[in-house]
């Protein structure tokens, strides 16, 4: 391999780097906005500003875990060996097994985990597209679409009827069907990615002409969007179900096709940006770092939970703060990130889960080329601190998470758990319902008797119920009488403390917001 040409292939991967960066930085804010704006969501122009990548990032990040695919498996693609297509395949399904592994312990500190679903990517990637054409990748992609649609449609309202996700059911349905990021339809942007992966992205040509088209479906998606979902409201054409209009939006949930066909154009559109941006500045400092952060993503990804979010929730300050404050604490937890990525690249060749992960997998660490390649005569010195850096990382993150469990009281959680939380008339509470700690309690605390309004905004569909102070006997109940799923209650109140207890109606996990006036 010539000079000219390992220095494109570094572009190429590079590229890559810094669009799983961007998709990170994106994933970030918005899972940081569920988690801490409150109801002071002005200015709106900010806010409105904050949520352009809102459903973007996601999707980016999943089509880039397929180019990874693509890019692993490329060397026993061309070699038509069918024990080199096994070998990679044996570690595929032993990385998904990985993530299955990591997730079983993450998704309890971090009910948004997407890794659980990376297990499922992985897992039908390697049984059953390793040896697919880039032909069949697109139309399985597209068939993939279709089934889904049908099914979400079939389905109507109970879409958002989750089952208990401690359970086989639960988390088949969760993975597979109606989960944050399920199966249907979100291994088309594997199998778009994977197709992605195979093209030689060093073509300008080929370049130009992705961006062209890629900008040109995104704008068509949207304006299609716009126009189906006018004809339904207006009831000029039945071109959605009766009882599920926003399905041919292009918002994140339910993911429709619209959404799946302008999520990838605008991923795919990412991609080639970031080519160009490597090709232009090759050696700028902050090209650079973000390419370290992009090698980092997997350990990034873990930390932004388990460290950014886990600081402030171990403060006692996850929730309701102001647009202002949720982006500055985005912004500078990103680059303090970005700045440990590339004190770490700089010494060693993986990031910590990283490696673990590659070591698992039977994929052992590789020599890190361009910055931070050491000498000859320094590499098993360096690998070898590298790996105790490395367990000493991967054990502390271990331990922040065993941490924050015991905090959140998740591991055996009864009927109620949750934080202690007293509501006088004007307060509000923010709070996270997650798979193994799905009932809350709160409490209401009155001086005198008053007649209140109770209002809780959630994502999933909630129930609520009061009770006396002991909290045996029920006082009232409501399922739906606000907007959406969500409860509404009126109810005059004695002096003294009634406990309310908040639930999925059937099972479900999501965050909400109880507003007591």
């Amino acid at each position: 391999m010539t000079a000219g040409t390992t220095g494109a292939h570094s572009a190429r991967i590079h590229a890559f780097d810094l669009a799983r960066a961007l998709a990170i930085c994106a994933m970030i804010l918005e899972n940081y906005k569920v988690d801490m704006l409150g109801q002071r969501q002005e200015p709106h122009l900010l806010v409105w500003l904050a949520g352009l990548t809102d459903g973007r990032s996601a999707p980016l990040f999943v089509l880039l875990a397929g180019v990874g695919i693509s890019l692993f498996v490329g060397r026993s693609r061309a070699s038509s060996s069918p024990d080199d297509i096994r070998a990679a395949r044996k570690v595929l399904l032993v990385r998904s097994l990985f993530f299955f592994a990591v997730s079983d312990l993450f998704i309890r500190v971090w009910p948004m985990d997407i890794l659980h679903f990376f297990a499922a990517y992985f897992f039908l990637a390697a049984v059953f597209f390793l040896g697919a054409s880039g032909r069949t990748l697109l139309w399985s992609a597209a068939g993939i679409t279709v089934v889904s649609t049908v099914e979400m449609a079939w389905r109507g309202e109970s879409y958002f009827e989750h089952l208990d996700y401690s359970t086989f059911m639960g988390w088949a349905r969760d993975t597979f069907l109606d989960g944050i990021h399920p199966v249907l339809p979100w291994l088309a942007f594997v199998l778009v990615g994977m197709w992605l992966g195979r093209l030689d992205l060093r073509d300008r040509v080929l370049r130009q002409r992705l961006l062209l088209g890629a900008i040109v479906t995104a704008t068509l998606a949207e304006v299609a969007s716009v126009a189906l979902c006018h004809l339904s409201v207006s009831g000029i054409a039945d071109l959605t179900p009766a009882r599920f209009p926003h399905l041919f939006t292009t918002r994140l949930s339910p993911p429709g096709p619209l959404y799946v066909i302008s999520a990838s154009a605008t991923a795919i559109a990412a991609i080639v940006i970031c080519f160009a941006l490597v090709e232009r500045f090759p050696r700028n400092v902050v090209v650079r770092s973000l390419v370290a952060a992009g090698q980092l993503s997997l350990t990034l990804y873990i930390g932004h939970a388990v460290v950014g979010a886990g600081a402030l929730y171990a403060l006692g300050r996850l929730d309701d703060h102001s647009i202002w404050f949720v982006l500055a604490y985005w912004l500078g937890y990103f680059v303090l990130s970005v700045a440990f990525a590339t004190w770490w690249r700089g010494r060693y060749a993986l990031g910590p889960v990283e490696w673990v992960m590659r070591a698992v997998s039977g994929n052992g660490p590789k020599p890190a080329g361009g910055a931070g390649a050491e000498e000859p005569g320094h590499e098993t010195e360096r690998a070898r601190r590298g790996l105790v850096w490395a367990s000493v990382v991967a054990g502390a993150l271990g331990l922040g998470g065993v941490l924050s469990i015991q905090l959140l009281g998740l591991p055996g959680a009864p009927s109620g758990c949750g934080e202690r939380v007293v509501l006088r008339p004007g307060d509000r509470h923010v709070g996270v319902l997650t798979a193994t700690c799905h009932m809350h309690w709160l409490e209401v605390d009155l001086a005198h008797r008053q007649t209140l309004t109770i209002t809780v905004d959630s994502n999933l569909d909630s129930y609520l119920e009061a009770f006396d102070a002991t909290g045996e006997h029920m006082i009232a109940e409501d399922d739906d009488s606000g907007p959406g799923y969500n409860p509404l209650m009126r109810i005059d109140l004695e002096p003294g403390r009634t406990r309310l207890l908040l639930r999925p109606y059937r099972s479900g996990t999501g965050t909400y917001a109880v507003q007591v006036r």
